[in-house]
């Protein structure tokens, strides 16, 4: 119902499992230290420390988590870290979402084929109609994982 669809009743929902999906969702967050985006880390690190200690330390969570957790699929919201852990790089993907493809790649570093797909990120609100852009995507990347998971 709408009128539960608040922070809290979600994070209840989502985070104790309780929701009636085909999906097992896991959320992931890649960097540890907070900020409002990824690029702010070297910036706050100093990219040397950035690029020795602190990517290289994410990865191997990740790539660790990913593993254990065996996963089929990723969807990200954000292109750094689709770009850090995507063997196909992308540099412009805002107007291949607007003509209604989706965007994916294979997972790099992971033995078994996993997908990880990317959609607009959180913040994205350059067009009118948005919210049935990002309807729309999350619903063909829904429907590219069940065919992905039925092969």
């Amino acid at each position: 119902p709408k009128e539960k669809r608040n922070p809290e009743y979600l994070c209840k929902t989502f985070l104790g499992g309780k929701y009636q999906s085909p999906f097992e969702f896991i959320f992931y967050c890649y960097y540890l230290f907070p900020t409002d985006y990824p690029e702010d880390i070297p910036k706050i690190f100093g990219k040397s420390f950035f690029e020795k200690v602190i990517m290289p330390e994410s990865e191997t969570c990740f790539i660790n988590t990913i593993r254990k957790s065996k996963v089929d699929a990723i969807v990200t919201f954000n292109k750094t870290i689709f770009n850090e852990v995507a063997e196909d790089r992308v540099k412009i993907f805002i107007n291949r979402l607007n003509s209604g493809k989706i965007v994916y790649s294979k997972l790099k570093n992971v033995e078994r084929e996993t997908r990880i797909y990317l959609t607009y990120p959180t913040g994205w609100r350059y067009n009118k109609e948005y919210l049935n852009l990002r309807k729309r995507n999350l619903e063909k990347i829904k429907l590219s994982l069940c065919k992905f998971a039925d092969r």
